[in-house]
């Protein structure tokens, strides 16, 4: 005995049964349809849970403050020891500006002592017995 199986063919989306004409076939009920059925209800809401996340969400607020301001002070801080590094390093540079200057001009300003002469002997003998 030969099965002989028929195939439709769709030609395109127009042959397919739209999903709401499927359901009806069915007599599925969607949930637009229970909708006039359904009782309007209040929500519950728990209070006290709902006071205790604001709390939380305002502790964790004011831990984001304080380690926002301790990193602003260290910031402040770390500026300050920059520019007074800067302005050290300024006044150095001046100094060596002038220095050099004098040197130039043969004023000499403060120049160092000649250094002192060596005797003749510049390394200590140690004799060694066995």
């Amino acid at each position: 005995m030969k099965l002989i199986r028929e195939c439709i063919k769709l030609k395109g989306m127009h042959d397919i049964l739209p999903q709401i004409e499927a359901a009806k076939g069915r007599r599925a009920k969607t949930h637009s349809a229970l909708a006039g059925t359904e009782q309007l209800t209040t929500p519950k809401i728990n209070e006290k849970l709902v006071e205790l996340e604001l709390r939380k969400e305002r502790q964790r607020f004011l831990r984001q403050d304080k380690s926002l301001k301790r990193s602003l002070d260290n910031v402040a801080k770390a500026r300050s020891i920059l520019l007074g590094k800067k302005l050290k390093n300024q006044r150095v540079m001046a100094l060596r500006k002038e220095l050099i200057a004098s040197r130039y001009q043969g004023n000499g300003g403060e120049v160092s002592p000649k250094p002192a002469p060596r005797s003749g002997k510049q390394y200590k003998t140690i004799k060694l017995s066995y």
